[in-house]
Formats: C-alpha cells, structure tokens, sequence
C-alpha cells in the first residue's frame, strides 16, 4: 500500500497529462481516506504536505498545478 501511495503521490505532482495527474491524485486522496488513523497516516500525510508545500513555494516549478490539485484532493476527501 505505501509503495503505491508512493507511486500515486509522484504521478499526481509529476505528469504532465492533465487526467493523469487528477486520477492519480484523487485516487490517492481516496486509498489516504480509507487508512486508519494513526501514525502510519500521519507520516503519510506529513509527507506529502511536505511535498506540495516545495512544489507551490517553487515559483518557477512546473508542477505547481499537480501539487495544487492534490492538495485540492487530500484536503478534501480527509475532511469527510
């Protein structure tokens, strides 16, 4: 499971193919909601805010727009 979150996260704030990137994210944000919580989670979602946070800091990265819909996706289906 951490290794696909892993491959998700990457995809969603990598690719350049705009459904890619909002599929992967979403599913993601979806496989995030479905873990109990506790510290695994945590580290999962520390790890990724961390992430997005680098990539919206990034003015001149060109994953801005990835890391902005996963954050959109993650801030979202965790408030459910």
């Amino acid at each position: 499971m951490d290794r696909l979150l892993l491959q998700l996260e990457d995809l969603s704030c990598t690719c350049p193919h705009l459904f890619s990137y909002t599929f992967a994210a979403k599913c993601f944000a979806g496989l995030v909601n479905k873990r109990p919580a506790g510290e695994a989670l945590d580290v999962v979602l520390q790890r990724v805010m961390k992430r997005i946070g680098v990539e919206l800091e990034n003015i001149s990265s060109a994953q801005r727009t990835q890391a902005f819909t996963l954050l959109l996706w993650v801030k979202t289906k965790s408030h459910y």
